[in-house]
């Protein structure tokens, strides 16, 4: 029986437990996230008596009967240390303590920017204006706005004496709500009375419209799914209530709402009604309010339906002197919600990520960034890019997450598979201010699905589901009957025409892989076929006959021709669509960045991926498109377009100030050549070889073509059972195969060929070329010729070198091993993956090309070999080699040191520190080999044949 963990103040009255497996998932993740991904936040410049607690008075009894509307008292336990306490997730614990931290903040030293934190969910930000005040959002209740404004001009009056005004009559020139969430205008009643009964408001466009849909229209349904979503019913403790991320939760005092004064929109920005300056080409429109210059960007569709964010520009005797930029709630220091748990409109990640490209095009020079949770990024002395950074990372985990999320789509995933598979690129996911507090990668990549194809995944079987109830009666009904009698209930059912209930138990014991599994796909497709005849929509007749059909004689094939595209001029042979060809060109680069494979694109990332050091690399560059055929035509549109951490980003150039001006010319029918060719790479290569421009940045289009995605592959991708199964049956037949060889791989040297047998050609022919073709396995264009060959990797020659088939084997069990959560099984195994595995981009390019300059040992590709960075050779030596050399460890885990070393050794004499060994220094097939062993444990850990 399993060891429990009995813990104290349990929130629902009964002991709460953390079992083995609880306990040792959580002491990994401790172990797995260390000291970088877990923030360290300033302490509050002011912070009154201590821990805030706000109350209101009792409106229908006692009146002197206080109600605690807000408390951080009773977070107090925050103030330690983790020290180890396995009923919470230790960055959840850091994110909670940082949260707790409440009181009054400059956010810039040079800069009359403040923040009450800490005092309701969201924050309220104070800006002085040299006479007055600019308030950045308001909090939840009337009750916390109240006690925050007194703490903030307490703390003026004891820090600043008569520097600044106090907040009070007349002395708050506007109030900026940023977008229609009650969190960040339930207080605007109570400023209105402290300003002595009047208050202008600037809110987005639409503010009004969504304040009351959202609140009043599905406000019962919100309200009672919000109280899951921010434990209302919970106490604050251990093993109860820590953060949701973006604070402590919601206050319970008065709502104090008030109609805007403005609701800004380009139409009020130019209206000769209002003071706004500035030139209005540019969209760059500004009110003056004393010292400070505000500027409005709206940005309707991402965190909210209305939202917006400012800039400020602070000037001093006529000069420049600050720049600031308020985001709203549209960058929070974690990774945010597309589709929250309460229940609101699904939101646009890649709207979301246009406006945050859109912010760093118009405002590159701003030195802080703040915003309505969390706290601000500055740029500081260290960190000269801070705040660019912090946008930009943002954006790009939005985008990736848009994008990956299509292209799975395309390939046929189904909302739970694509939940389980996207993963952020390694530098996102190790990215502070982009860990899942609040929003999380599962339910986000689920509402983009929702987004684009909604909550049916095609599969007739979840067309009319039994509602949940009388599914769950009937299921129960069934799990009680002997094993032996489940194919005579089943029959029994659909002879009373439950056909909804067949059709659902027979697809999950088919998909189970249950005995008897010939009955239960004849008992599904002819519940599906009954539902078809009973069905009054045509639709819903289709949609059942089809199931059915595919149930019986399998998904249809469709292989699409893989014969060259190009005439002899480079020409395209394969005609667009009418539709691409009427496509912008911002429309054509978004189609790109959704084919792009981003595993295989990270290694164009910028940064190294290994080091967290690392000054970015330059791997972006501009691109121009002409409609014309002509490369000289005047109506040329040019793009900045980067690939950063695997994800397209790109931003329209309205005028010609390049600092780097590295361009690369494509007419559109260039740009047609390269799309019909996705998956052609010799193609690519040839239409890319033709173009005109800079040769590096001709260079990165060409490794940017080369890792995209035919998605046309796809167009026949199942639907009656899990996506592309047939493609992991041919992965581990294909792995299987190249398995079999293995001892007689191992003897031989890096340098001599190895040949497939007949037998292993067929295989290879009839499944690891499909693998190659559908990108699967990344073979035929991982190294280059070295030594000197034919075809790249194992090839349609059938012929390869030891760090070829090792590659090869890699490719396909990270692919078996699909997504992993690290538990007490695999937690070191997922820790050694996640260090070493970035190095293997340091071989996917040739020396001079590297993302951090590094510099390989030995000439050649296959003779080429690295070191691991400073910080890693020390965890190496330190942490790993002392678990792979414990008795206490998993055998297994032993193994995977011990054959690195045996298998890299055997065949090559002259390497007097095989495999990943002591020194920390490896070829890339020591590398590719180490973590072949490492996919492959997860492989059997997964199916329980270890562990």
């Amino acid at each position: 029986m399993e060891k429990k963990t009995f813990i104290s103040n349990n929130p629902i009255g009964s002991q709460p437990v953390v079992t083995d497996f609880t306990a040792k998932s959580n002491e990994a993740q401790y172990i797995l996230l260390g000291d970088t991904t877990l923030e360290k936040v300033d302490t509050p410049d002011y912070t009154g008596d201590g821990n805030c607690v706000v109350y209101k008075h009792n409106d229908n009894e006692d009146k002197d009967e206080k109600i605690v509307v807000w408390s951080q008292a009773e977070y107090d336990f925050l103030e330690k240390q983790y020290d180890r306490n396995y009923t919470v997730h230790p960055s959840l614990w850091n994110n909670g303590r940082n949260n707790h931290l409440n009181g009054v903040f400059r956010v810039h030293d040079e800069m009359p920017i403040f923040q009450v934190r800490g005092y309701d969910m969201a924050n309220i930000s104070f800006v002085y204006t040299g006479k007055s005040w600019l308030i950045f959002d308001t909090l939840m209740s009337g009750e916390c706005t109240q006690v925050a404004v007194d703490l903030f001009n307490d703390y003026l009056d004891k820090k600043y004496k008569n520097n600044y005004a106090k907040v009070g009559k007349e002395t708050i020139e506007a109030v900026i709500v940023s977008h229609s969430h009650i969190d960040h205008y339930g207080g605007l009643q109570t400023l209105k009375d402290i300003n002595g009964g009047e208050l202008i408001i600037y809110a987005p466009k639409g503010f009004e419209q969504h304040a009351v849909s959202e609140n009043l229209y599905a406000g019962v349904a919100m309200g009672r799914r919000a109280s899951y979503q921010y434990g209302t019913g919970l106490a604050a403790c251990p093993c109860g209530r820590i953060s949701i991320g973006i604070g402590q939760g919601q206050s319970k005092g008065t709502v104090g709402y008030l109609r805007p004064s403005f609701e800004v929109d380009e139409v009020f920005m130019n209206s000769h009604d209002h003071d706004f300056k500035g030139i209005k080409e540019t969209g760059r429109r500004y009110l003056v309010f004393g010292n400070v210059r505000l500027y409005f960007q709206l940005t309707p569709g991402t965190e909210a339906p209305a939202e917006m964010n400012n800039y400020l520009e602070f000037y001093q005797d006529g000069q420049l002197v600050h720049r600031a930029l308020w985001m709203a709630e549209n960058c929070n220091g974690t990774l945010h919600n597309l589709y929250t748990l309460r229940g609101a409109q699904v939101r646009d990640a890649k709207a979301w990520s246009d406006f945050l490209m859109q912010t760093l095009s118009l405002w590159p020079d701003a030195e802080v960034v703040f915003q309505a949770h969390n706290w601000p990024r500055v740029n500081a002395v260290n960190k000269e890019n801070a705040v660019n950074e912090y946008l930009f990372r943002t954006a790009a985990a939005y985008k990736y997450l848009n994008d990956q999320c299509l292209l799975y789509m395309n390939q046929g995933f189904k909302p739970d598979e694509i939940a389980e598979k996207v993963r952020l690129p390694k530098p996102l996911e190790c990215t502070p201010y982009l860990r899942p507090y609040y929003g999380t990668l599962k339910h986000n990549a689920r509402a983009v699905y929702q987004r684009y194809l909604g909550w049916y995944d095609a599969n007739p079987v979840h067309l009319d589901p039994l509602p949940e109830k009388e599914r769950a009666e009937k299921y129960a009904a069934l799990l009680l009957q002997p094993a032996e009698n489940l194919v005579k209930q089943i029959e029994a059912e659909y002879k009373q025409g439950n056909y909804r209930f067949v059709a659902d138990v027979c697809y999950q014991l088919l998909l189970g892989k249950a005995p008897n599994d010939e009955s239960y796909r004849d008992y599904l497709a002819d519940s599906l076929q009954q539902l078809g005849f009973l069905a009054e929509s045509g639709i819903w007749r289709n949609s059942y006959l089809s199931g059915a059909g595919e149930v019986r004689e399998g998904t249809p094939q469709q292989k699409p021709s893989v014969a060259p595209l190009l005439n002899d001029d480079g020409t395209y042979k394969m005609p667009l669509s009418s539709m691409m060809r009427n496509m912008s060109n911002e429309m054509l680069l978004d189609y790109l960045a959704i084919v792009l494979d981003t595993d295989k694109a990270s290694a164009l990332g910028a940064e190294a991926l290994w080091s967290q050091k690392s000054k970015p690399a330059t791997t972006d560059f501009y691109l121009g498109i002409t409609s014309m055929t002509s490369e000289s035509s005047d109506d040329t549109q040019l793009f900045h377009v980067s690939v950063e951490y695997g994800v397209l980003l790109y931003r329209k150039i309205l005028d010609e100030d390049i600092s780097s001006p590295v361009k690369v010319i494509l007419t559109r029918e260039n740009l047609y050549s390269l799309i019909a060719n996705i998956g052609n790479n010799a193609n690519i290569k040839k239409i890319v070889g033709g173009l005109t421009g800079d040769d590096r940045a001709i260079s990165l289009l060409q490794q940017i073509f080369c890792y995209m995605v035919n998605i046309n592959r796809y167009a026949t991708f199942d639907i009656m059972q899990p996506c592309n199964d047939r493609y992991y049956q041919w992965v581990e037949k294909c792995a299987g195969m190249l398995e079999e060889s293995y001892d007689n791989i191992s003897v031989i040297s890096f340098d001599t060929a190895y040949f497939l047998s007949d037998n292993d050609k067929d295989c290879w022919n009839s499944t690891g070329c499909e693998l190659v073709d559908a990108g699967i396995i990344d073979d035929l264009y991982f190294f280059s010729e070295t030594p000197a060959e034919e075809y790249g990797g194992i090839g349609y020659d059938k012929t390869f070198y030891k760090y070829q088939y090792c590659e090869t084997l890699y490719e396909c069990y990270k692919y078996l091993a699909g997504n992993y959560v690290p538990d007490s099984g695999t937690q070191f195994v997922k820790f050694c993956i996640d260090m070493v595995e970035p190095y293997v981009n340091r071989f996917r390019r040739k020396p001079g090309e590297r993302p951090d300059g590094a510099t390989p040992k030995g000439e050649g590709r296959g003779a080429e070999y690295y070191p691991f960075d400073e910080d890693d050779l020390n965890t190496w030596k330190k942490y790993c080699l002392q678990v792979f050399g414990c008795m206490d460890t998993n055998k297994d885990i032993r193994y995977i040191y011990n054959e690195n070393i045996r298998f890299c050794g055997n065949g090559d004499t002259s390497n007097k520190n095989p495999g990943i060994g002591q020194d920390g220094e490896f070829y890339g097939s020591e590398l590719l080999h180490f973590l072949y062993l490492c996919y492959r444990f997860l492989y059997d850990y997964k199916h329980k044949t270890i562990g």
